[in-house]
């Protein structure tokens, strides 16, 4: 066990809120305030290799709430325009 820490020494960690069991990290990337760490081995090799796990579900689907966001202009990925 790598108490947490992926192959790459990066913390793998979920904040999630007691009272409702709401996954903080989903939330800040679905509404566009946070994106996923692309290219590091914790979303590459070692998460292909394993089939099903709970990291790999979560990444794809914050990959794709990413990408949601990016298209919706949400957050960090809000386009301002020159008028404003």
């Amino acid at each position: 066990d790598r108490g947490g820490y992926g192959r790459s020494n990066t913390p793998k960690v979920w904040i999630v809120r007691d009272q409702d069991d709401l996954i903080v990290n989903r939330e800040l990337v679905k509404l566009g305030y946070a994106f996923v760490r692309k290219g590091s081995q914790s979303t590459s090799t070692s998460v292909q290799s394993r089939s099903n796990s709970f990291e790999e579900i979560m990444l794809k689907e914050l990959n794709q709430l990413e990408k949601d966001a990016k298209n919706q202009g949400l957050g960090i990925f809000k386009v301002c325009n020159e008028d404003e």
